[in-house]
């Protein structure tokens, strides 16, 4: 749960660069960093204009999101992109959720 305290900063979320992307390649899931990284994402999504870093487009996080969920619900990427194209990528969330 996230509060918006006063004197606290705004929510912000930084997509993973290459090297960091890299570096969890070579080591097993982590299962907590990619389910939070997912829900951060599509708080990201869900309100793009306000909350996007500034220079990156939606298609790096729906990219990202993609990944993510293909990770960490043990689906093939393609099938992931054709539910994020069906659904909303919370609903797309929960419906993988509810699959689970």
């Amino acid at each position: 749960m996230r509060l918006n305290v006063e004197g606290e900063p705004a929510f912000s979320f930084a997509l993973p660069t290459d090297e960091e992307q890299a570096a969890e390649k070579t080591l097993p899931p982590d299962l907590a960093l990619i389910r939070e990284r997912m829900e951060d994402v599509i708080a990201v999504l869900s309100d793009f204009s306000n909350l996007r870093q500034e220079d990156t487009p939606r298609e790096a996080y729906l990219e990202q999101l993609t990944k993510d969920m293909a990770t960490y619900y043990g689906y093939h990427e393609p099938l992931i992109k054709m539910f994020l194209d069906t659904f909303s990528a919370s609903e797309c969330h929960a419906f993988l959720e509810a699959n689970e």
